[in-house]
């Protein structure tokens, strides 16, 4: 457990929740983040931050320097539903000392955070998030835990250095001087290398080389970073700095195949044999170190003047009749090495598509596809997959430069199958959607998730949408009864089958479809050879009915059934006719 860790479960209760206030103020020190006096009870409150009477930020610190057992459960129960009666906040923040276990996460989870909102609404504060602030605030570290290592280490480091009692003012002096002291060293050096230094900081960042060209390589020591690069990029290509490394020969193989493809590469400690350099100034760095206690990492750069540049290609799948073409997509050099360029693509297509194009190989070139369906416009979307179908279909793709108007890849007979990856429900799914969208005039775009009634409600969309016949179908409809029509209707009760034509109101046919509502209607649904089922049910109830009422009846069409767009006038009080020219009303 982390010294800390163990000094916070030590602290108090007053002392943990002044704690915890002080912590907040100095996390967001301008949030005007208040502490509430919680002697006549803090209704679920220790530290808030807005108006209580408008959806406040709310924190509630537990003095719980063991575990969550079902004593301290009903605790932070009883709080958390005080908090959301009388207050409706709109973040709820528990504060703990410790850090839960597996099993009292799974409590906190289902019991509060589900039961309250979720985890966009109820969260959580351990031992560990407070000892990861108080590692980069001395301050607040000092004020609840001087005797804390790391304080008294900075402590040492100022007697040693002799910096002790000096002011900020006088340290960033010193240290502007030593700073410049050493990039002077390291220009006595190597003159044709200049020199960034970072210190401290985020480990990450300090890493990163700034944005400045010309980088030769950065050296990570310690709490200092050095950056270097070179004065005259030109000059120093014709006679760049050389390294000879030893290493193993599985090691020797993968930075050969690194070089050649212009992937990154990675020599962890204990990898380095042995290490010299064709710079003073590299060896120095090298001689203050073990050789196998240094990381190697390269990074090949792009040229500027490459990686800026945009190349458009056309990409042609199948022939004659059958062809399909993205006609423009930009792409942009991501990789470069001795063998082989790396083309990554760009644009607003829902695909992304990288080629590599080889120099040295019987290969020549490699292409892959990965569609991207979440927040693809559906009818963009569907283009590119019939794309992706006639290229897996026929195996057949040719690439070709926009710019010099040549072909730069030709396959046939390749299989694509398995590097499209999107299942043939799915591609229906979207091929309706596409369909949809275009008919009824509504941008759609995939969502993250596709539920179960949109599914449904697409494919009787594009049944709406293109007419086309249907089997199968059950129906479930009412007959209006009529004593003018009755005897007609009983006749028809007795055929074996008949043809009939519903009337739907635009009320009745609203669709939400990936968020966006979609109005089919008005729309009449048609039917060919239908049979009643029951139909000894049904005039024993149409005969019972009242002159005007309605009389539920099932019936089943085997097929064909289709929907007709246009109401064609035909009236919806009609009843069944013998020829099957009448509608029923739904």
């Amino acid at each position: 457990m982390n010294e800390i860790e163990q000094q916070l479960r030590g602290l108090g209760k007053e002392e943990f929740e002044s704690f915890v206030h002080q912590y907040l103020v100095a996390k967001y020190p301008g949030a005007e983040i208040k502490r509430v006096d919680g002697a006549g009870g803090d209704g679920g409150v220790d530290s808030f931050q807005g108006q209580l009477d408008t959806g406040p930020s709310i924190w509630q610190s537990k003095h719980f320097p063991n575990r969550i057992k079902q004593t301290q459960q009903q605790q932070i129960l009883k709080s958390i539903k005080r908090a959301f009666k009388e207050n409706a906040p709109s973040l709820w923040f528990l504060c703990l000392p410790i850090n839960l276990r597996t099993p009292e996460h799974k409590w906190f989870q289902t019991r509060i955070v589900n039961a309250y909102g979720g985890p966009n609404r109820v969260k959580l504060i351990q031992a560990s998030n407070f000892v990861t602030e108080l590692q980069h605030n001395r301050r607040l570290r000092d004020a609840f835990f001087p005797l804390h290592a790391l304080s008294k280490m900075q402590d040492i480091r100022k007697i040693v250095t002799l910096t002790e009692g000096r002011s900020q003012e006088q340290l960033g002096a010193a240290m502007t001087e030593y700073a410049q002291q050493y990039l002077d060293s390291s220009t006595d050096i190597e003159p044709r290398l200049k020199s960034i230094v970072t210190i401290g900081g985020d480990v990450q960042m300090r890493q990163m080389p700034p944005h400045q060209h010309g980088l030769v390589m950065s050296i990570n020591e310690g709490e200092r970073t050095t950056h270097l690069f070179a004065r005259d990029p030109k000059s120093f290509n014709l006679d760049p700095i050389r390294f000879s490394v030893e290493m193993r020969p599985e090691d020797r193989m993968a930075l050969g195949k690194a070089i050649e493809t212009g992937q990154p590469f990675s020599l962890l400690p204990g990898n380095v044999l042995q290490i010299q350099s064709s710079s003073p100034l590299m060896n120095s760095f090298i001689q203050r170190s073990e050789p196998t206690a240094i990381r190697m990492d390269m990074t090949p750069q792009i040229p500027e003047q490459l990686a800026a540049k945009e190349t458009p290609l056309r990409f042609v799948a199948g022939s004659g009749a059958f062809l399909k073409e993205l006609r423009y997509v930009p792409f942009k050099i991501t990789r470069a090495g001795t063998g082989e360029i790396t083309l990554s693509s760009r644009g607003n297509l829902p695909i992304e598509i990288t080629v590599i194009l080889r120099f040295n190989s019987e290969e020549g070139a490699s292409v892959n596809f990965s569609p991207i369906l979440p927040g693809a416009d559906v009818q963009v979307l569907d283009n590119v997959m019939q794309f992706l179908d006639t290229l897996e279909r026929t195996g057949e793709l040719e690439v070709i430069s926009l710019e010099i108007e040549g072909v730069i890849l030709k396959q046939e007979g390749r299989e694509f199958k398995s590097s499209l990856g999107i299942s043939p429900e799915i591609r229906r799914i979207l091929s309706n959607a596409a369909t949809v969208s275009k008919t009824f005039g509504k941008s759609l775009r995939v969502p993250e998730r596709i539920s179960e009634n949109e599914v449904g409600d697409l494919s009787t969309l594009k049944l709406i949408a293109t007419g086309e016949n249907f089997s199968d179908v059950n129906i479930d409809a009412v007959l209006k009864k009529d004593l003018a029509l009755q005897d007609r209707v009983l006749e028809s009760l007795m055929q074996s089958s008949f043809s009939m034509k519903v009337d739907h109101s635009p009320d009745g046919t609203n669709f939400r479809i990936f968020g966006e509502d979609i109005e089919a209607g008005p729309i009449t649904f048609i039917a060919d050879e239908v049979s009643f089922i029951d139909a000894k049910g049904i005039r024993e109830r149409y005969l019972a009915a009242e002159d005007g009422d309605g009389v539920a009846f099932k019936a089943h069409c085997p097929g064909p059934c289709r929907w007709v767009r246009k109401n064609n006038g035909l009236d919806p009080r009609a009843a069944i006719l013998k020829d099957g020219g009448a509608s029923i009303c739904d």
